[in-house]
């Protein structure tokens, strides 16, 4: 179990440094209806239950993804491609960014999933 721990916290860390430079370079921030709108929630979600076990913390992550791709329904694109591009937002369609970024974490998840159910 401590190299489950090992890498999770490796996993951790990592996503750490990638909101860090989407957040630095991209010049956004959780909120602008970008991929961090996902990428910021699941990171909350990695760093709050370190300790937990795959399975639960593979649920909320999937979970946290989904949840943060509805909420860029609602918002309005202050950075990212969809700033520039002038699309014109309305309550139906998701951030494409936040859609990627979620679509990566629960392909993640359910491979971690498969690996723990398989162990």
């Amino acid at each position: 179990s401590s190299g489950i721990n090992a890498e999770y916290g490796q996993a951790t860390c990592g996503l750490e440094a990638a909101v860090a430079a989407i957040s630095r370079y991209g010049k956004a921030k959780e909120g602008d209806c970008t991929m961090l709108d996902v990428l910021c929630p699941v990171l909350r979600v990695m760093q709050f239950n370190a300790a937990g076990n795959t399975s639960s913390l593979t649920a909320m992550c999937s979970q946290s993804a989904d949840t943060g791709v509805l909420k860029t329904k609602k918002l309005a694109a202050r950075a990212g491609r969809a700033s520039y591009i002038g699309t014109v937002k309305t309550s139906e369609s998701a951030d494409p960014g936040a859609v990627a970024a979620a679509t990566w974490i629960k392909s993640v998840c359910r491979v971690l999933y498969q690996e723990q159910l398989n162990k």
